[in-house]
């Protein structure tokens, strides 16, 4: 039973690793800062996660910091489809079936 959660989370946890390739990416002029805000952002999830829990707990059991972890990554699983980064070697043409397609 336990099996589900743990692959949901590698999954999950998986989609965040790119992110320190793509916070350079999205302001290649400032590389150096957009590296700060990726370790700011990773120091500061240090932070909050036990503090989400020491809040949590009083009220609610260790099943509700797990349903308001597993709602933030659901949140954070949304908000990635938002970020857009363009990638070299890629055009922005749309290929057509046929042309992807080799004939010989």
């Amino acid at each position: 039973m336990a099996l589900i959660p743990a692959i949901a989370l590698g999954i999950f946890v998986a989609a965040f690793v790119p992110l320190a390739a793509v916070f350079p990416a999205l302001e290649p002029k400032h590389k150096g800062a957009a590296i700060s805000v990726y370790n700011l952002s990773a120091g500061m999830s240090n932070f909050l996660a036990p503090a989400i829990a020491v809040v949590l707990l009083p009220f609610f059991s260790t099943i509700g910091v797990v349903i308001a972890y597993t709602g933030l990554y659901v949140v954070a699983f949304f908000l990635c489809a938002f970020i857009r980064v363009e990638q070299p070697g890629f055009s922005h043409k749309e290929a057509t079936a046929r042309e992807q397609v080799e004939f010989s």
